[in-house]
């Protein structure tokens, strides 16, 4: 007999925020980090599926980004903001 299925633990906005100042500025790829960490909380994607995509999977007009084969080796589609899609185009 299966457990009741547990509802997922959301970040407070502060925890988001001390999560972003975690890269540290003096390494090389402080700004690819913390984009990816952007690209994480807002799709709510997976470790392995944020650094899977190609740039053919994102769609920097529609704001949509194809996850290939993730959790179950399921394709899925999500959708983030704008913003973000102008900070993935730079």
């Amino acid at each position: 007999m299966a457990g009741p299925d547990k509802l997922p633990k959301f970040l407070s906005d502060e925890e988001v925020e001390s999560l972003l100042a975690r890269p540290n500025e003096r390494y090389y790829s402080p700004c690819r980090d913390k984009l990816m960490m952007r690209v994480q909380l807002s799709a709510g994607l997976r470790p392995g599926e944020v650094v899977a995509p190609k740039a053919e999977h994102v769609g920097f007009n529609s704001g949509r980004i194809d996850v290939r084969e993730g959790k179950g080796a399921k394709d899925r589609v999500v959708f983030v903001g704008n913003r973000l899609v102008e900070d993935l185009q730079a």
